[in-house]
């Protein structure tokens, strides 16, 4: 899910609603791939406006927040904050500090010709050592700067490539091996808490069964939703297809097809 179980369990992800009255198909066990030509993420993943003032709105897959890239504190999401500085026209770097006290330090670069931000976080958790990462995102819409809706260029390839999941009952184990992500959680019951490097804290995850080969998820953080789907089995029990979206987003949902090993 940040982003393998970003939208691998933002991956695992799922509209609420019905209880567990029929029971889950077995076809849901086993160890699953997936399938990079079958499957698409439409859509940016990140937007950045600017307003005449000069501040940014920001709208990701944790939510939406304003701030000013002036070196102030701003309020980010679920009770985090953030803070900017530009560098150039082409560069700036954010300080971002969730609820929890995991702390990342990003830089943002804009290409020449402004069609690329290449983003380059450094996770810093609390007693432990910092982690970066690199993301190169393609312009969607805008013009120039920063402003516009980006989409990450390998967005399949960087995610989880592997699904693992143990039905015993009403308990379903779900894993990314290759992320060394999982969860642990009863279908029908309570939200219960996403595992592994680069996952945010305060990031869960709940289930329930939609007829006998489906499960309805939603991905929650700190409380709050930010992204629901569908996982449902073919009737032959070979092929998984997850799809899901963010709240309110109206463009096609993600459409990930997982074949059985």
């Amino acid at each position: 899910m940040g982003n393998s179980l970003c939208w691998g369990l933002v991956g695992l992800i799922s509209v609420g609603v019905v209880g567990c009255s029929v029971a889950a198909s077995p076809d849901f066990n086993g160890n699953w791939k997936l399938s990079q030509s079958k499957s698409s993420i439409p859509g940016p993943n990140i937007v950045l406006t600017k307003a005449s003032t000069g501040q940014y709105h920001l709208e990701g897959p944790s939510g939406g927040f304003d701030f000013g890239c002036d070196g102030k504190e701003y309020s980010s999401v679920q009770g985090g904050s953030i803070s900017c500085r530009e560098a150039t026209q082409l560069a700036m770097d954010m300080w971002a500090k969730d609820s929890h006290g995991k702390l990342t330090i990003a830089h943002w670069a804009l290409s020449e010709d402004g069609k690329t931000l290449t983003i380059k976080p450094t996770y810093i958790e609390p007693g432990s050592q910092a982690k970066a990462e690199g993301t190169v995102y393609e312009r969607m819409s805008g013009t120039g700067g920063f402003a516009g809706g980006w989409r990450d260029t390998k967005r399949l390839e960087s995610g989880a490539q592997s699904l693992l999941l143990v039905l015993n009952g009403r308990s379903l184990h779900v894993g990314y091996p290759d992320k060394a992500q999982y969860a642990d959680l009863v279908l029908g019951g309570p939200d219960a808490p996403l595992h592994g490097p680069s996952m945010p804290s305060g990031r869960t995850i709940s289930m329930k069964t939609q007829g006998a080969r489906q499960f309805a998820v939603r991905i929650k953080l700190d409380g709050r939703l930010v992204s629901q789907g569908t996982y449902t089995i073919s009737s032959n029990g070979r092929t998984l297809v997850e799809e899901w979206s963010r709240p309110g987003y109206k463009g096609e949902p993600a459409h990930l097809v997982w074949e059985k090993q």
